[in-house]
C-alpha cells in the first residue's frame, strides 16, 4: 500500500514484502479504511488470504481482526471480502462477497455477526445479496450539492465551542480534478477544524485530513494575514479526534487551506469536515467552503 505525497512518488505505509500470508504481506489487498478514531492506522482488505488487517500507518507487519481462518462461510471465515468500513465503537463491517454478505466484527471478536445475506446463497430477494460491497458512510447525513459553494457563513451569531459540528455533502465531478478550499477570517478569536473527509467510494482522498502529521502536509496554503496565520495545533482536548486540528485566527484579510485531486466525471464523491469557532460571536467571522 502507498500514500500519494505531493511529490510525484509515493510512500510505502503497509506491505511491500511480495505476495504471501505471512503478517507482513497480502494476497491480492483491495479496499481499505482509516480508523475513524485513530487516523495512523489503516484496515486493509487482504482479499485472497481472507481476511482484514489492522496496520498501523509505517508499520513493519499488521494484525489479523477479522477472519484469516481460510476461505470459508462459517462466521470465523470470509471468503474473498472487498471492502470494510468502521464505525466510532470500533465495529467492523466487512463486504464478504463470494459468500454474499455483510457481517459485522466487534473489537477483539473471533467471529462475525452476520448483519444482511445469506451466508454463500446468492440472489436478488430480501433475505439475498449478489457480490455485495460497501461504501463510505459519512459521519453525519449529507446534503446533495451541484453548486462549488458547499457552506458559507458570515458573521455567526453563535457557536457550539467546545463542541464541533459536522457537515457532509454529495457532489458529482464534472471535470478531471477538483480543490477542495478551506477560507477562513476571525478578527479576533479562531475557526477551528478537523477530520477533512473525501471519499470515492470506499476511497480516501485526502491527505492528512485530520492534521495528524502536526503540519499541513497535503494541503496548499495561501492568503495574508494581519495576525496570527493558519496552522496545525496540538492539543487532543481541542481537536475533533487525534491530537492535532486545524486553527486558524487570521485576522483582517483572511487566508486558504486547499487540496487537488484527480476525479472521474459522473462519479459522486462524498465530503465530510468538522467545524467549530472560538471566541464566537466578533465583528467579523467569515467561514467558506467550496469545492472547483
Amino acid at each position: 500500500m502507498k500514500q500519494l505525497n505531493s511529490s510525484s512518488n509515493g510512500v510505502v505505509i503497509a506491505g511491500n514484502n511480495g505476495n504471501g500470508n505471512a503478517a507482513n504481506q497480502f494476497n491480492g489487498p483491495m479496499g481499505i479504511y482509516l480508523d475513524v478514531n485513530n487516523r495512523s492506522i489503516i484496515y486493509v482488505v487482504d482479499s485472497s488470504n481472507h481476511r482484514v488487517q489492522r496496520w498501523i500507518i509505517g508499520g513493519t507487519s499488521g494484525t489479523t481482526v477479522a477472519g484469516g481462518n481460510s476461505n470459508g462461510s462459517a462466521l470465523s471465515q470470509l471468503n474473498n471480502p472487498r471492502s470494510v468500513i468502521s464505525d466510532s465503537n470500533g465495529n467492523l463491517y466487512i463486504s464478504d462477497t463470494n459468500n454474499h454478505r455483510i457481517v459485522m466484527w466487534a473489537s477483539g471478536a473471533t467471529v462475525g455477526i452476520l448483519i444482511a445475506g445469506t451466508s454463500g446463497v446468492s440472489g436478488s430477494t430480501a433475505t439475498t445479496l449478489n457480490y455485495p460491497n460497501v461504501t463510505a458512510v459519512p459521519p453525519c447525513t449529507p446534503q446533495a450539492t451541484s453548486s462549488g459553494t458547499l457552506f458559507s457563513v458570515t458573521n455567526p451569531t453563535s457557536s457550539p465551542y467546545t463542541s464541533y459540528t459536522c457537515y457532509a455533502y454529495t457532489w458529482v465531478a464534472t471535470g478531471s480534478s477538483a480543490t477542495l478550499s478551506f477560507f477562513f477570517r476571525h478578527d479576533p478569536g479562531g475557526w477551528m477544524l478537523d477530520d477533512v473527509n473525501v471519499y470515492h467510494g470506499l476511497t480516501q482522498i485526502i491527505t492528512n485530513g485530520g492534521f495528524e502529521t502536526g503540519s499541513l502536509t497535503g494541503w496548499t496554503y495561501s492568503g495574508s494575514c494581519f495576525f496570527s496565520t493558519g496552522m496545525a495545533y496540538s492539543g487532543s482536548s481541542f481537536a475533533k479526534s487525534g491530537t492535532y486540528y486545524y486553527y486558524d485566527r487570521c485576522r483582517t484579510y483572511g487566508d486558504t487551506i486547499s487540496q487537488t485531486f484527480a476525479t472521474v466525471p459522473g462519479d459522486t464523491y462524498v465530503i465530510s469536515f468538522w467545524l467549530t469557532n472560538y471566541g464566537c460571536c466578533s465583528a467579523t467571522e467569515i467561514a467558506n467552503v467550496t469545492i472547483t
